[in-house]
């Protein structure tokens, strides 16, 4: 199975030195997904939300293959 590595850019940029093992790249970007609802919570909790913050995949070589933004992941509601 692939290597990816997720990379936070959010309020403090947060690198994944450890990286995860998945199926393929559809897998990595629907944990992409999982991660930018985990952050943004985190944040909403802070007082604010920022969309365009966002997670990046990275292939077992670190060269980014993906990104996915907070507000591609997260559903806002009146």
């Amino acid at each position: 199975m692939p290597l990816f590595y997720f990379n936070v850019f959010a309020d403090e940029p947060l690198i994944d030195n450890d990286g995860i093992e998945l199926d393929g790249l559809g897998d990595a970007f629907a944990h992409a997904a999982d991660m930018a609802c985990i952050f943004a919570s985190r944040t909403v909790l802070q007082g604010h939300v920022t969309l365009s913050h966002y997670v990046e995949i990275a292939n077992y070589t670190r060269e980014r293959v993906g990104r996915l933004c907070f507000g591609d992941a997260v559903e806002l509601r009146p």
